[in-house]
């Protein structure tokens, strides 16, 4: 009897060992599409979303004038995000001024800093506890 259950335990083996490869092209790959389509797609909304809520923002460059207080702000790849007070939405390209710690303006702006840029002005002032601090949008203020 037990003989018999070896056999049997040693025929399924066997037939395991042999047939691994169809096992895996029916099994695994499948569950492996599976899975890369779920999270794909989880990643694609993800990707759509976030760029659907960029498009809210408008790049501020030489040409606008601005004025106002900064009531949120993230940085994402080097831009600055800004929610002002009054709810516009905005963004700075990558600047830095290599005077201040941190150097990058995405990271050195705050909520309530004050902003101010004349039209046709390629400098930014920010305003904090009564200092001014200077941007070069797009570009860089060196020592």
């Amino acid at each position: 009897m037990i003989q018999y259950h070896m056999e049997t335990i040693q025929k399924i083996f066997f037939f395991c060992k042999k047939h691994i490869i169809l096992l895996v092209l029916f099994v695994g790959i499948p569950i492996i599409i599976l899975f890369s389509a779920i999270f794909t797609k989880a990643l694609l909304k993800l990707t759509y979303d976030s760029q659907k809520e960029f498009r809210k923002y408008s790049l501020i460059d030489t040409k606008p004038e601005l004025a106002g207080v900064i009531s949120s702000e993230f940085a994402y790849r080097g831009f600055s995000y800004i929610t002002m007070k009054d709810s516009v939405k905005i963004f700075f390209e990558y600047s830095r001024n290599d005077k201040y710690q941190p150097y990058a303006l995405c990271f050195f702006l705050q909520s309530n800093d004050s902003l101010f840029k004349r039209a046709n002005s390629d400098t930014l002032t920010i305003y904090r506890s009564k200092q001014k601090f200077y941007f070069l949008l797009g570009g860089r203020i060196r020592n």
